[in-house]
């Protein structure tokens, strides 16, 4: 996702210059100008994702049983589901 383009769904065919709101472009552009600008202002390190084996571990202790609670009921909800004829099949 781009933060700077607009949506994709706004460009197709429909999308003509008509439709353009002319009052917005000056203060958007300013807007989009500005904020490149203060990005541009901060440093580096702001802007770096670092992993270290601190995170990789606190993410493992966390993870790690939603993981594990995940598959077990996963597969209990699909044993029940398959006992009880797969009542979520539509004919």
């Amino acid at each position: 996702m781009s933060l700077i383009s607009g949506p994709v769904y706004l460009f197709d065919k429909a999308d003509t210059l008509d439709r353009v709101v002319k009052e917005d472009l000056e203060p958007l552009a300013a807007m989009y100008i500005d904020f490149i600008a203060r990005m541009n202002r901060l440093p580096d390190a702001f802007f770096k994702f670092k992993v270290t084996g601190l995170s990789l571990g606190l993410l493992l202790i966390l993870f790690s049983p939603l993981a594990v609670a995940s598959f077990v009921y996963g597969r209990r909800w699909q044993q029940r589901a398959g006992a009880t004829g797969n009542s979520m099949k539509t004919t």
